[in-house]
């Protein structure tokens, strides 16, 4: 079932049927999410530390996306997955080859689509869907191209 948890006039609503958990401690929402309780309270604290600083070291999420999490009611909700794109991919050069941490060419190894050149490090554009796949199919076609040109 397809939800819109954007929407707040449907907030009150999706409580009810049970698609969002809300509590008044973080305590009790960890005990409505059925996660251990200690380890998520670890991760709320990692976050909020995170926030505070306005850098994200674990997984690089943008600063003006980072807020803390400390003032009640809280909420969580149970999330598929939104996006089919790998929002990051290995570093290539020119010929899609695969670089490594010193910038040097992995031998033999080519990467294309949405698993290269960090294409959508920062961002993916929802708007308009399938737009990943003409890059997909043109570096697949052009990694192969180079791999018989280099090999």
């Amino acid at each position: 079932m397809r939800t819109n948890f954007h929407n707040p006039e449907n907030v009150k609503q999706y409580i009810e049927k049970g698609y969002i958990r809300s509590a008044q401690t973080l305590e009790e929402l960890a005990a409505k999410m059925e996660v251990p309780k200690d380890n998520f309270l670890a991760t709320v604290q990692r976050y909020n530390e995170l926030a505070r600083k306005g850098v994200d070291e674990d997984f690089g999420k943008r600063a003006a996306c980072l807020t803390t999490i400390e003032k009640p009611l809280f909420y969580a909700a149970p999330l598929g997955t939104a996006l089919l794109v790998t929002l990051g991919g290995l570093k290539i050069n020119e010929n899609l080859q695969v670089l490594d941490e010193e910038q040097k060419v992995i031998p033999g190894l080519y990467a294309a689509g949405n698993a290269s050149g960090s294409y959508y490090a920062n961002d993916y554009c929802v708007n308009l869907p399938g737009n990943s796949h003409g890059r997909a199919f043109t570096f697949g076609y052009l990694a192969g191209k180079n791999v018989v040109k280099l090999s």
